[in-house]
């Protein structure tokens, strides 16, 4: 049986011309050690080495900030939003050429970061909204003015009791839609007047629903965040009485 005894080695190949990109050598080869590839482990850690230091520094930010907060020594404030364009303007076609929507529930011009598509479209898929020209009179309209208050051309006009109640409930969900997904908000949504009057006018069960006795006012209201830094003032936020008129 044929026995290596001693560590195989390369030698040199015999030149096969006088070109030296014919010669081959491995001479010595296995008496160099050679050098490894290093390894993956290795190579991800240095070439990421600075990201990972980033990450950590970041994570430890942040558990210091809710410690900090958690114990109540840092309070986090809310930074007010800049909007391109937080009021529409005082006409419709001002409106429209600062690219407002207008909210027919609410009977406004808003920008498009107040205006909520899901609750004006759950509006006007309703086709029965009227409109009059005149107070306790139903008679008092036409398609063509129907259509006009419907697109937000109309400076005022009259709408049943419960066209009107039907407005404070959309109103009160377009308020909490815009805490619950941070939203800017109209300052009609949310006025605290607004909402005491709508809280205390839909429990009026006495009022017969298809009386035109409720006048609308195309609004133009700002849009932004102050709603989160509203403080109540108990002075001028008090309850008001039941009875108190509507607008």
């Amino acid at each position: 049986m044929l026995s290596l005894s001693q560590p195989f080695k390369y030698t040199s190949l015999s030149r096969a011309s006088d070109n030296s990109d014919d010669a081959f050598e491995e001479e010595g080869f296995a008496d160099k050690p050679m050098r490894m590839a290093p390894s993956p482990r290795r190579s991800f850690l240095r070439r990421h080495a600075a990201k990972l230091a980033v990450g950590l520094l970041l994570l430890l930010t942040l558990a210091a900030i809710a410690a900090l907060t958690r114990a109540g020594h840092l309070t986090i404030r809310w930074k007010a939003s800049r909007l391109p364009f937080n009021q529409c303007g005082s006409t419709p076609a001002e409106a429209r050429a600062r690219g407002c929507r207008f909210e027919m529930h609410n009977f406004a011009w808003v920008p498009a970061a107040c205006y909520d598509e899901e609750l004006g479209a759950e509006w006007d898929s309703h086709l029965d909204w009227t409109f009059s020209r005149t107070a306790n009179d139903s008679s008092d309209t036409d398609a063509a003015f129907v259509a006009a208050c419907r697109a937000g051309e109309v400076r005022e006009a009259w709408v049943p009791w419960y066209q009107h109640m039907a407005h404070c409930s959309l109103i009160m969900k377009k308020y909490m839609r815009s805490v619950m997904f941070d939203r800017p908000m109209d300052n009609w949504t949310a006025d605290w007047h607004h909402g005491q009057h709508c809280n205390n006018m839909m429990p009026r069960y006495d009022v017969d629903p298809w009386f035109f006795n409720s006048l609308l006012h195309l609004k133009f209201p700002t849009c932004d965040y102050s709603w989160r830094d509203a403080k109540a003032d108990p002075k001028t936020h008090g309850v008001m009485p039941t009875w108190h008129g509507h607008q």
